[in-house]
This record gives structure tokens, sequence and C-alpha cells, in this order.
């Protein structure tokens, strides 16, 4: 266990009991991460005031919340219908969500993947810009390689890959 600090005469005092149990887990998750109990207990205390103590699990709830949504969905589905036919037509609304939801993604998906979907966010900012909403051809989802063009392959490890939902929404079991 780490060292004691000195405590310092501005510092206040706060007794209180506690069950044998969780005093037990307090004491191992201070150990594991080599702070004092005390230490450890005002930390806790801080962001539970402070409102910080679950960011990340909600961070993980928003994710998780956006990559299942019915937009989200909608986009993906949009993308790969474009590669397999070309006739795929949209109005100026769902244009409009696609934008929406693409300007979203970066906050729920790795760097990699979001940069994927900028390439597609610039190109219907500059459909939009010219006023076309019946546009037939999208580069992005062409086939091939190029620096504009989506890569299908990003997008498919990112919800192939078994950790994925771990490293990006909350892990189910524990609920």
């Amino acid at each position: 266990m780490a060292k004691k600090k000195k405590i310092q005469n501005e510092e206040e005092s706060l007794n209180f009991r506690i069950p044998k149990e969780l005093k037990a887990t307090i004491v191992s998750r201070a150990e594991k991460r080599n702070i004092t109990v005390s230490k450890y207990v005002r930390e806790v205390l801080q962001q539970v005031h402070d409102g910080t103590y679950c960011e990340e699990e909600f961070g993980k709830f928003e994710r998780e919340d956006f990559l299942f949504s019915k937009e989200f969905i909608q986009l993906i589905i949009w993308m790969y219908s474009l590669r397999i036919d070309r006739s795929v037509k949209e109005n100026r609304e769902q244009v409009e969500t696609y934008i929406a939801t693409l300007k979203k993604v970066g906050d729920h998906v790795s760097d990699e993947l979001s940069a994927e979907f900028d390439k597609v966010l610039l190109e219907l900012l500059e459909l939009k810009k010219k006023d076309t909403w019946t546009y037939q051809s999208y580069y992005f989802s062409d086939s091939g390689s190029g620096s504009s063009k989506f890569n299908f392959s990003v997008l498919e490890s990112f919800f192939l890959n078994e950790g994925w939902i771990r490293t990006f929404t909350i892990d189910m079991s524990r609920s």
C-alpha cells in the first residue's frame, strides 16, 4: 500500500461506520491502485459530489444508444445500398437526416472509422451546398481504393470485432 501522507491542518476529517464487506472492497480497490484508503475514499466522494463518478459509463450508454439508433442503422443501410444499386434515390429530408447523423458519428466510434464517415459527410455537405438532392452516383460508395472513398472494410472490422462492444459500449454481462 502507498505511504500515508501527513494530514494537513486545513483538511477536515469525517468518521462513519460501514459494513465489513464494503470496507474490504474499498481496501482492495485502493491497494489495486496503490493509494491509501483515505485517498481512494476522498477521490470517490469528490467524483460523486462533482458528478464525474459515472462519466465513463454514461459515455458508453450514449455510444450504445447511438450505435443501435434507427438513424445510424438507416445510414449504414443506405451506404451499403448505394454500393449494390446505384439507382437508390433519397429525398432532401433523408439527406439532411444522414448529415445530422454523420455529424454525431465521431463521438461514438474509433478515430479510424470516424475519418471514413467524414468522407461521406464532406460529400453530402458539398451536395447540399450545390443544392443537388437527386445525386445518384456518390463518389464515396464507389468500389476500389481512393482517399475520398469510404473504406467499408474499416466499418466491417469495427462491427465484426468481438471486442468492440466492450470497448465502445457497456458490457451487458455486468447488467
